[in-house]
């Protein structure tokens, strides 16, 4: 049996869902809704384009110098 997620887990996964300008959810509802795969694949996808965002900027500031 699969147990559910914590609470600490589900707070942590609905902020990074909902907060800033690139956030791919505007409420905990709609983050709550999702089936907990899914859910789970967003947070991988998201974590990697954001920290393939930081490389590129960092390459470009570097490249700028």
């Amino acid at each position: 049996m699969i147990a559910p997620p914590d609470e600490q887990y589900l707070t942590d996964a609905i902020f990074f869902l909902t907060f800033g300008d690139q956030a791919p959810f505007k409420s905990a509802e709609e983050v709550l809704r999702l089936p907990a795969t899914l859910r789970d694949a967003l947070i991988r996808k998201l974590s990697d384009t954001y920290r393939q965002q930081k490389e590129e900027f960092e390459k470009a500031q570097k490249k700028g110098k």
